[in-house]
């Protein structure tokens, strides 16, 4: 009973940390990437470069949960139907799903994309070492991805439209005051 709980409990646990570090990785925007440059350190330096190669921090964390989630559902299911029975295999299964579901997708995935900003720097850390331990992985992966992405430069990551609707959410906020959005506002419509 032991092993299965640790079977399950080291999938179930894998799986978490890798849908909070997807999630994080893509709510995080460029502007606070680019707040974390300016204020220095590595981890600002690692979060640009892992955006501009967005492909392979998303290849660790998919590969690695998918591996999580096979062998803990593979061995979890072996060792259930040994522990427990044939009769309670369909109670594990469904067990094991509702758990996968929800603390390793759902409350994950949900706390990544709010709490992304405190957990920015952390957050790539672990993609950091996640990424170097997988590259024998990744590099067949990325070649692959290659194939289906088209080669043109990447689109601006912010029009004009975006920052007058920036600097309108920071005034509604009260990040920025009225005469502030005012002059962002028109700078903005210069050209027009």
């Amino acid at each position: 009973m032991t092993t299965l709980i640790l079977v399950v409990g080291g999938a179930v646990s894998l799986s978490f940390l890798c849908s909070i570090l997807e999630a994080v990785l893509l709510s995080i925007s460029y502007s606070y990437v680019s707040l974390m440059r300016d204020r220095g350190g590595r981890a600002g330096e690692w979060l640009h470069r892992m955006q501009e190669r967005i492909d392979e921090p998303i290849a660790a964390i998919l590969t690695l949960n998918t591996i999580a989630n096979t062998l803990g559902a593979t061995f979890g299911g072996a060792l259930a139907l040994r522990v427990l029975g044939n009769e309670w295999i369909a109670v594990f299964s469904g067990g094991l799903t509702l758990t996968i579901l929800l603390v390793s997708e759902i409350v994950p995935k949900t706390l990544g994309a709010t709490y992304w900003q405190q957990l920015a720097r952390p957050a790539t850390y672990v993609l950091m070492v996640l990424v170097f331990v997988m590259k024998p992985l990744l590099v067949p992966l990325r070649a692959f991805a290659r194939l289906i992405t088209p080669t043109s430069e990447r689109p601006s990551t912010v029009t004009r439209e975006e920052l007058e609707v920036l600097a309108h959410m920071g005034w509604h906020a009260g990040t920025i005051d009225e005469d502030e959005f005012q002059v962002v506002r028109n700078v903005i419509r210069l050209d027009e």
